[in-house]
């Protein structure tokens, strides 16, 4: 598991929460991670369906790209946060911490 570019990942969700969308968000990861600065990677498209390609770059093996890409595999917390949200910033906030939780479970969760 690439914590690195995990915490890469929430950073650049907390920084932009209108574009979270769970459902194309972390198949585009390995683009993102790859731009050579931040200015590339926010040009870059995040609508891929490839999470093969995701799981890669965060260096996830397939169980633990199931439990991160797919929030029917999320504890139950993450899940009712996220379905809660009344914001962008509260379903950030909630994707943000789900993703803290993975690293905190070594991918386990």
């Amino acid at each position: 598991m690439n914590i690195k570019a995990l915490k890469r990942v929430q950073w650049d969700m907390a920084r932009r929460p209108t574009q979270v969308n769970m459902g194309s968000y972390f198949s585009s990861i390995w683009r993102k991670l790859k731009a050579k600065n931040l200015q590339q990677a926010s040009k870059i498209a995040s609508n891929l369906d490839d999470r093969t390609e995701g799981e890669k770059a965060l260096g996830l093996t397939h169980t633990q790209s199931h439990n991160l890409f797919y929030q029917e595999n999320w504890p139950l917390e993450f899940r009712e946060r996220m379905v809660m949200a009344r914001t962008p910033k509260q379903y950030t906030e909630a994707v943000i911490d789900r993703i803290t939780h993975f690293i905190e479970t070594k991918g386990k969760e």
